[in-house]
């Protein structure tokens, strides 16, 4: 059973104190949340190694390239911040806004970059030539994924400073995050289930469409499908399990008797940078390839990285001969 806690709270320097009651979980100690932060220390160079190595390498910042800088960088941000909150956990109400504003904005931008990972995924398993050049398409892709969780943040800002608004961010406030459940939901996990229920419908349709063109059961076709089916099974562990991970989490929360499991979904978030490192990085054989053929760092990368070649312009051919059959098909 949950037990309740007094503290005194005020909604700005000069506004009097309140006293209010928070419900305390006994089993969420400090050395489980440091757990968690000590994994988001060991994630995060994972990540700013993933930055560098697609923000270097010149063959890499292709769109769907920009699109993950854009991802693994919001996260990368969120983590930061998430570490210095553990850190350094009293600031001044100012501090503490701003803080909790970085936080809500890296946060919701690192779902909406993902956003568009999936959809440019989606939009090159479609095949339609789009009259668009990649340069403005990722105007509009900035607009999504910076402009959107900016608006959303300067919303939560303003409503926090309008009195008498029922619904308020708090980020003021104890560790400058939401504390008020209303606004939680609306503010938070209101956009990111959007969010999640749109990267669904995407992952679905791409592999309905997958599985639709290719049904040839020739040697080419069954290895290009199992080229696709690669791609597929990287999008849905990049898209869908940690955001699925993260609902569950907070589903669980509150639930004692499921506190392991809650703990297991939470380490799993707090490392989602090593995880995205393997798949974007080390699994990745255009990455590795690219890396071997740069020479990134001044270092001489292992022969074989640049062997993978031949099976990408294999696969390439593939790709084109299966997309023409696939037009036949739907046509």
């Amino acid at each position: 059973m949950s037990t309740y806690c007094m503290t005194t709270v005020r909604e700005n320097e000069t506004a009097p104190p309140e006293h209010i009651a928070l419900v305390c979980y006994e089993w969420e100690t400090d050395s489980l949340i440091w757990a968690y932060v000590i994994i988001m220390i060991v994630s995060l160079p994972f990540l700013v190694a993933t930055i560098i190595v697609y923000s270097v390498i010149p063959a890499l910042r292709d769109l769907s390239g920009k699109c993950i800088i854009g991802y693994v960088a919001s996260m990368t941000v969120s983590y930061a911040t998430m570490i210095a909150r553990n850190f350094a956990p009293q600031l001044t109400f100012e501090l503490c806004s701003i803080r909790g504003a970085v936080l809500y904005y890296s946060t919701i931008s690192t779902f909406a970059w993902l956003n568009l990972v999936t959809f440019n995924v989606w939009k090159s398993v479609r095949n339609k030539v789009y009259q668009i050049s990649d340069e403005k398409l990722f105007r509009y892709y900035l607009l999504w994924g910076v402009g959107v969780p900016l608006l959303l943040c300067g919303i939560v800002i303003l409503l926090d400073v309008i009195p008498g608004s029922s619904i308020r961010g708090h980020f003021s406030m104890f560790d400058c995050w939401f504390h008020d459940s209303m606004g939680f939901w609306a503010l938070f996990y209101a956009p990111m289930a959007l969010l999640i229920l749109l990267n669904i419908y995407l992952f679905i349709h791409c592999c309905w469409i997958l599985w639709r063109g290719y049904r040839d059961p020739t040697q080419d076709r069954i290895r290009f499908l199992r080229f696709k089916c690669i791609l597929t099974l990287r999008l849905f562990l990049l898209s869908g399990v940690p955001w699925i991970f993260d609902i569950i989490s907070f589903s669980l929360e509150g639930v004692v008797e499921l506190r392991y499991l809650w703990f297991v979904f939470d380490c799993i978030n707090s490392g989602q940078g090593i995880v995205i490192f393997i798949l974007l990085v080390a699994c990745h054989k255009r990455v590795l390839r690219a890396i071997h053929s740069y020479k990134l760092c001044g270092l001489k990368w292992p022969d074989s990285w640049g062997q993978y070649e031949a099976d990408s312009v294999a696969v390439s051919e593939i790709d084109k001969v299966a997309m023409e059959q696939m037009k036949q098909n739907n046509s």
